[in-house]
């Protein structure tokens, strides 16, 4: 703090002593050695601690995502596992195999659609009935 700052502080605490600190700043010490603090240093200290706080919270936060990017990889690598175990097996099936493979998908796709529909079709026939 300022001189004029120390001295207005030390003019409302009677017995108290103006001097100056490690640093050459001015401060205030009363009778009972504890120092008196400005309106503005309480400010800043509070602030700090908050500041402090708040670069704890960011530390936690960091390492939180720092175990979750090492999981993430770890997913990575498997999923190439896989995928590098898959191409190589299809790269066995022939093209005949492959073709009848995609063939039975074609149908079990139809037959599925085929299902979904009948009780839309259904739904929407009871529906007119009701409403005729």
């Amino acid at each position: 703090m300022n001189f004029q700052e120390a001295a207005t502080i030390a003019k409302q605490n009677p017995g108290s002593t103006l001097t100056r600190d490690h640093s050459g700043c001015f401060i205030v010490i009363r009778k009972d050695g504890t120092i008196i603090q400005s309106v503005t240093q309480k400010k800043t200290s509070r602030s700090t601690d908050q500041l402090l706080e708040e670069i704890s919270s960011l530390r936690r936060e960091c390492e939180t995502l720092k175990n979750k990017i090492t999981y993430q990889k770890l997913e990575i690598d498997q999923l190439e596992s896989k995928v590098a175990s898959l191409t190589t097996k299809f790269s066995r099936v022939s093209k005949s195999e492959l073709d009848r493979i995609k063939e039975e998908d074609k149908q079990e796709d139809a037959k599925q659609k085929e299902s979904e529909r009948q009780p839309l079709t259904l739904y929407w026939l009871s529906r007119a009935a009701v409403s005729s």
